[in-house]
């Protein structure tokens, strides 16, 4: 019992340090997500939310339909005008909704498609003939903690103004990978590419490439497009601008091929496996520090429970009574019952068969005829005079005789001559 309760008060402790460090390290402050996820759900800096409220208002009478199931499904069932978008850190397509997507767009649709790596595989369905320099896993990577950029149309350019953006994460001032297509790629064989927009002036990050009746729009920096920037004013200036080559129609804004790698400049396949950004409750609770807190505590407490409870309990020994010999009791009973019935006879009669039942069950003989032949073999088997058989044969013939005499000096004689055979007997 005291046991028990040393550890209901250790659990307790436990428990109220759990209470302590989720108050006093999660507080009650707003906490900010700074993961660089891209959904459209998501407020924080790195969120898309402003850009869907965006193109919501871009096309107020169309709208814009979420695609969280395969793009195949709608996509190939549109026959009017219409515009598929797609913001995210990495692009994962299967071979049906990349054919999908090229005649969505060769029917005269517009896609605009912003990732921090190429999506190889629908590349090369649309550059049938491309640089043989260039290959299809990478951009080209611009490292440092500002960036600038603009939009090359008269038009829609900000002019001197430029897009200045300081990368910042957790309020600090760090390093950032800016994307861009390399020098090689815009060699002959893709004369035909647009350059739209630029990244320090000199490098192009946002490209057109006509397809049949249609348009495809790459672009290599998607946090472009979230909420940080958006709140600033150029910001929101330039997206507002990008947006401006899309189409008055329904916009298709793709949820379903978002996939997200932690620094991974590759394409949408790793070392040969399609990788998906794994969802589930355990992600966000480790991404808020009060959840993170009381969750990391809670695996120590399991783990102290387990490591004390693993001891070897030795279950209660129940009280168990010696086991007593009530053969004498018996025997004791028995004696007074025949003393007080006065028959010396039927005690000698069951001692009797006692004796039979003993030569059947340890010499294996038959005791229904007993005669001289019977007296020879038991007397082998059991290794005792053939005179002292006998002699206990002849007072078995005795107690068959009815109503014959049988007194108590010859029941005491006939248990002297069984006992002496017991005790010898082999």
């Amino acid at each position: 019992m005291q046991d028990n309760k040393k550890y209901i008060l250790f659990g307790l402790a436990i428990l109220l340090m759990t209470v302590f460090f989720a108050y006093f390290f999660g507080g009650s402050k707003k906490q900010v997500n700074w993961r660089e996820d891209y959904k459209e759900e998501n407020k924080g800096p790195f969120g898309t939310f402003l850009s869907l409220k965006l193109l919501e208002a871009y096309f107020p009478e169309n709208g814009v339909t979420i695609l969280k199931d395969s793009i195949s499904n709608i996509l190939e069932k549109e026959e009017h005008p219409a515009n598929y978008i797609f913001i995210g850190g990495n692009m994962y397509m299967d071979s049906l909704g990349e054919s999908t997507l090229v005649k969505f767009v060769e029917k005269g649709n517009k896609a605009i498609i912003a990732s921090k790596s190429p999506p190889s595989d629908l590349m090369q369905l649309i550059f049938e003939d491309y640089c043989g320099a260039f290959y299809w896993d990478y951009y080209s990577v611009v490292q440092d903690s500002n960036a600038y950029f603009n939009l090359k149309h008269p038009d829609l350019s900000l002019g001197d103004s430029l897009l200045q953006l300081t990368y910042e994460e957790e309020f600090d001032t760090t390093l950032y990978r800016w994307h861009h297509f390399p020098e090689t790629f815009f060699c002959e064989e893709n004369q035909h590419l647009v350059a739209l927009g630029s990244l320090n002036s000199g490098l192009v990050n946002f490209i057109k490439v006509d397809y049949g009746e249609g348009s495809f729009y790459f672009h290599t920096n998607p946090i472009l497009y979230t909420n940080s920037v958006l709140k600033q004013e150029d910001g929101f200036e330039y997206a507002h601008r990008s947006f401006a080559h899309l189409q008055e129609g329904e916009t298709y804004w793709d949820q379903r091929s978002r996939v997200w790698f932690f620094e991974n400049e590759q394409n949408n396949w790793f070392e040969g496996k399609k990788t998906f950004e794994s969802e589930g409750p355990l992600k966000y609770v480790l991404a808020q520090p009060a959840l993170a807190w009381a969750w990391y505590l809670s695996l120590v407490l399991g783990l102290l429970y387990l490591l004390f409870r693993a001891k070897r309990q030795q279950r209660v020994i129940p009280v168990i009574e010696p086991n007593r010999n009530t053969s004498l009791e018996f025997i004791s009973t028995i004696g007074r019952m025949y003393f007080v019935q006065n028959n010396p006879r039927k005690l000698a009669d069951n001692k009797a068969k006692l004796f039979l039942a003993y030569v059947r069950d340890n010499y294996k003989m038959q005791t229904k005829t007993i005669d001289e032949q019977f007296v020879k073999m038991l007397a082998n088997k059991a290794e005792i005079s053939p005179d002292l058989i006998q002699k206990i044969v002849d007072t078995q013939q005795v107690l068959k005789q009815p109503g014959g005499l049988f007194t108590e000096e010859m029941l005491i004689s006939f248990h002297q001559q069984l006992d002496q055979f017991y005790k010898n007997c082999k």
